[in-house]
């Protein structure tokens, strides 16, 4: 019985209870997509491209071949693919362009404030239109 509660006793010394509050994770959004990110989304996409291209060589031989319409069908479905591919590629790269014209916004910024009554205001406004007369 000793060895029983000796046991017992190292496993609830082992096992102690996780604290009642544990701290609360953080967690940091990062709202920029690192341009790294899209070179390798680029360069997938191009490497898709350049591998379907070789393949439809080879589907476009072997449709010619054998004549059937399962080969043109396999063929088709990949001139689709290859075509959304570059469509992709367009989009990403016009998404890129949209985001670094984001970032820089306007280069010049004209805006004119008058601080004044409305009589100062009115006071100048007609000594602009005497001196333009």
């Amino acid at each position: 019985m000793t060895q029983n509660n000796a046991s017992l006793s190292s496993l609830i010394s082992v096992l102690k209870p996780a604290p009642a509050n544990p701290p609360p994770a953080t967690i940091t959004v990062n709202q920029e997509i690192p341009a790294d990110d899209f070179e390798y989304a680029r360069q997938n996409i191009k490497d898709v491209i350049s591998t379907g291209q070789q393949a439809m060589a080879e589907i476009a031989n072997l449709a010619g071949q054998t004549q059937t319409a399962r080969a043109y069908e396999v063929l088709t479905g990949l001139m689709d693919t290859l075509v959304n591919a570059s469509g992709e590629l367009l989009e990403l790269s016009k998404k890129q362009k949209d985001l670094k014209q984001e970032k820089t916004g306007p280069e010049t910024v004209n805006n004119s404030l008058f601080v004044g009554s409305t009589t100062d205001l009115q006071r100048m406004l007609d000594e602009m239109r005497k001196e333009k007369s």
